[in-house]
């Protein structure tokens, strides 16, 4: 009898663990799951032909590719420690004492998510103890580098947002961050998920850091990593296939399709990768932008970084005393406090303060931050809908409030799990969203119709006939003489292109301006000799409108003009250095790109065409057999994409943009498009001018 009760106690105990289970599966994340059901057959089936689809693809390493990257990290792990040794025994640390200040390489980005593809590079972050400077990092660490056999292709970016050091590492490309903690010794053992480690750190610092933070935080907030890492694999994949894969150019970079693939699998906990990568197109093809993606709610923590809310922040104010005190003592301490709260806040910025007798703290906070020496920090005196909300707010805060104005009009805001939150995707522009949302659409249809038996994964890694697509491209020549200059000013111009496809939005005649993300290399028919060259594509849609005449020179100029002044401003521009815009018809195509590429796309085109005519023909035969009575139908499944669920609120702010699908394409003969191009980018001041009509 006792052991009856025994195994009786036994069950219970697995059945109440198994429900525990299932309910912590159930609120992983901002919400409950739509669905725990456990994998059918048939999707573990699916599941083994995406991984058998992916292979060719080369996005599974060796192991000994993989033993060859932990070789290197641990070499680069030694050199760290060496190097940290040495700048603490030359600043007079006793050896004794300087062998154990530790110092450590962490990994994020795809590698630490177990996603990298075949010769994929290694995003690496060097942490080091309070007494070395991210100045000894670009000094006598590269030098270091610098003696390395191994070690090629080394350069340091400095001036960077996040600074880097980049190198090629006996074949593996890395790239290395730098953060500086308030701690004497850095353990083998530490733990960056810790917030406070964050405290009395400079924004360069706590930037570095965040890589490896939210990689951790979205490894942490997946219920199966195993599942969660095949289906971002797919995604990643298909991404890059679409042109859709560019953090830089205006898509979404690694770290955001990884958020979103893990809030799939939030919603899906138990689900088999495949149907991860279905409901990953279910899901965000009715995504109602811009409603936020969190995978977890915004943790309290306030250590003075800007965080991501659409609301309004004070956690970067002065307190109340010391921040009247200062504005009204004078106008010279009134710009002294503007200037040093400039260095600190995001761009894009306003500042409510609360009335003093009868001088509006708000509008002198407004006239400093609008003088001449400030006009980077434009100012909205009460951003919180009227002055009485906004002194209710600051009499109940006790500071100066800071609304963040920007964050109101990102379009895809996906938000970082790990403090300080932050938008992953602030440079997705009205053109880029659009673009996604269409292919996310097709995924759908095509995720559907494999998950049916109707098609292969092989069909979704098929990429789109981007150059048969538009009838209009602007073509960006970036040129140098040497290909170590080549490759800086490709990086600049590229980090910039998105500034251009916001020139061209804000013009009325133009729906849409698709960058591609590849770059394509000059036919050596054109190029010029002892030369290198590579070439951006944007397609341009027209509004539909007769006799239409567009110049698009402004737009053009205003682009060169910045990539030039930045240029002059970090000092790489050098002699030799071009970049040139162009008008291109598509006919005009065969002058800058292979015959063999155009030859596939067309081909490409003209598939498409057809199958997409023949599922036209078939759903109008269906919809005309809808008029049989139901009884003489056979029993039909439900059209997988049908599944709509309310599940996917994330957030009480409601929709701002409402998408629309307007049919953006024109006919040729319906514009006269003048295109006049200069490049003034030139050290040696010749500059060229390109004229094209298009008619």
């Amino acid at each position: 009898m006792w052991q009856s009760q025994t195994i009786h106690n036994a069950q219970n105990n697995k059945e109440n663990q198994a429900q525990r289970n299932d309910d912590r599966l159930m609120t992983l994340g901002m919400t409950s799951a739509i669905s725990a059901a456990p994998p059918k057959p048939s999707d573990l089936i699916k599941t083994k032909e995406l991984e058998e689809s992916l292979k060719p693809f080369d996005v599974f390493e060796t192991d000994q590719e993989l033993r060859k990257r932990m070789l290197i990290l641990g070499e680069l792990y030694r050199l760290v420690k060496e190097w940290i040794k040495d700048v603490s025994i030359r600043r007079n640390m006793p050896e004794s004492i300087a062998e154990h200040v530790g110092g450590k390489v962490y990994t994020f980005g795809s590698y630490r998510l177990g996603v990298h593809n075949k010769g994929a590079d290694i995003d690496a972050l060097c942490v080091a103890p309070c007494h070395i400077h991210r100045s000894d990092f670009f000094t006598s660490f590269y030098e270091l580098l610098k003696q390395q056999p191994e070690v090629t292709d080394l350069r340091a970016v400095e001036e960077a947002f996040v600074p880097v050091i980049k190198m090629n590492f006996d074949g593996i490309e890395i790239d290395m961050l730098f953060a500086r903690l308030s701690l004497k010794e850095i353990s083998d053992t530490m733990d960056l998920q810790d917030d406070m480690l964050l405290k009395h750190l400079d924004q360069k610092c706590v930037r570095s850091l965040n890589g490896c933070r939210v990689t951790d935080e979205i490894l942490g907030l997946v219920p199966n990593k195993d599942n969660f890492r095949l289906a971002l694999r797919a995604i990643k994949l298909w991404a890059k296939r679409h042109g859709i894969y560019s953090n830089a150019l205006g898509y979404l970079g690694g770290v955001s399709w990884a958020m979103l693939v893990a809030r799939t699998c939030q919603l899906y906990p138990n689900a088999a990768s495949a149907t991860l990568v279905h409901k990953f197109f279910l899901i965000f093809s009715k995504w109602q932008w811009p409603q936020p993606v969190l995978l977890k709610k915004p943790s309290n923590v306030n250590l003075g970084f800007s965080v991501w809310d659409p609301r309004y922040l004070t956690n970067l104010a002065l307190e109340n005393k010391e921040a009247i005190e200062t504005l009204t003592s004078g106008q010279t301490n009134c710009f002294r406090w503007a200037e040093e709260r400039s260095k600190r806040l995001q761009p894009q910025i306003s500042v409510v303060c609360k009335p003093k007798d009868n001088l509006s703290l708000g509008k002198i906070a407004f006239n400093i931050l609008n003088s001449t020496s400030l006009t980077h920090l434009p100012v909205i005196r009460h951003r919180l809908g009227n002055e009485s909300a906004a002194l209710k707010t600051y009499e109940k805060e006790k500071r100066i409030i800071v609304v963040n104005i920007q964050d109101r009009y990102h379009l895809m805001p996906i938000i970082t799990p790990a403090y300080p939150q932050q938008n992953s995707t602030y440079n997705v522009s009205q053109s880029t969203r659009t673009i996604m949302m269409e292919e996310f659409k097709v995924g759908l249809q095509i995720t559907d119709d494999i998950m049916v038996g109707k098609s292969s994964w092989d069909k979704l890694f098929e990429p789109p006939p981007f150059f048969m697509k538009y009838k209009h491209f602007i073509v960006l020549l970036v040129m140098a003489d040497t290909a170590d200059d080549h490759l800086e000013w490709c990086g600049l111009v590229e980090s910039k292109v998105r500034l251009l496809i916001g020139n061209l939005e804000r013009n009325q005649y133009i729906t849409l301006a698709h960058i591609n993300p590849e770059s394509f290399p000059m036919l050596e028919s054109q190029k010029e000799p002892n030369s290198h060259c590579s070439m951006w594509f944007i397609g341009l849609e027209f509004a539909k409108t007769e006799n239409l005449n567009v110049d698009l020179t402004r737009d053009i100029q205003m682009f060169t003009e910045t990539v030039n002044n930045h240029a002059i401003s970090i000092q790489m521009l050098k002699t030799g250095m071009t970049l040139e815009a162009r008008h291109v018809k598509r006919k005009q195509l065969s002058q800058y790109l292979s015959p063999g590429l155009i030859k596939r796309e067309r081909k490409s085109s003209i598939t498409n065409k057809a199958q997409t005519n023949g599922t036209h023909e078939t759903r109008k035969r269906i919809s005309n057999e809808a008029i049989i009575p139901e009884g003489d139908l056979p029993n039909k499944k439900t059209r997988l994409s049908e599944e709509i669920t309310p599940h996917f609120d994330e957030s009480s702010n409601n929709s701002i943009n409402n998408d629309s699908s307007s049919n953006l394409s024109v006919s040729e003969s319906e514009h006269n498009i003048s295109v006049n191009t200069s490049t003034p980018i030139n050290p040696t001041n010749a500059a060229t001018t390109q004229e094209a009509v298009c008619t």
